[in-house]
């Protein structure tokens, strides 16, 4: 009997130590601002610049509260409630899933897979923002002095 109680009481340990190991992921470590590191393995600059459009296309801000996240880009921003998992957090609209991203603690590096209309690519996040008005101020700016540079170059050949 004592042989068994010992069986039993490792086994509940275990279980114990696997309901704990397996238990949904603490908000806390990951609450804070992120930013889109790379898109695809690239950064989101060369990314953007793969498919021919300005980089502030790609850049993405991310602000995860205890039970929100609001995601900002050059659109806008759209907040989403958070569904705790294992390993990372569902942003979900009116209790639906809407997007999936994966915490790994290791890299201290946020996930997703997102298909901007090229295909699924992955997306990693780092803590961070990222200015996205002064992204897309320098986009401006330089668009108007290649348009003056254009005029220019039309005088002279007239």
């Amino acid at each position: 009997m004592k042989k068994f109680n010992n069986i039993t009481a490792a086994a509940l340990a275990l279980c114990a130590v696997s309901m704990t190991a397996c238990g949904n992921i603490d908000i806390s470590d990951i609450k804070g601002n992120w930013t889109v590191e790379t898109i695809d393995g690239v950064s989101p600059a060369k990314y953007a610049e793969k498919f021919k459009v300005n980089a502030s296309k790609a850049a993405q801000n991310l602000t995860i509260t205890e039970d929100s996240i609001t995601i900002q880009d050059v659109r806008g921003s759209t907040e989403y409630d958070i569904m705790a998992r294992t390993n990372g957090f569902q942003a979900a609209e009116n209790g639906k899933s809407i997007y999936g991203y994966v915490y790994n603690e290791k890299t201290e590096e946020l996930s997703t897979n997102a298909d901007f209309g090229k295909g699924a690519v992955k997306v990693i996040y780092k803590k961070g923002t990222t200015d996205i008005d002064k992204l897309l101020e320098a986009e401006k700016e330089a668009s108007e002095e290649a348009s003056e540079e254009d005029k220019e170059a039309s005088e002279k050949e007239e």
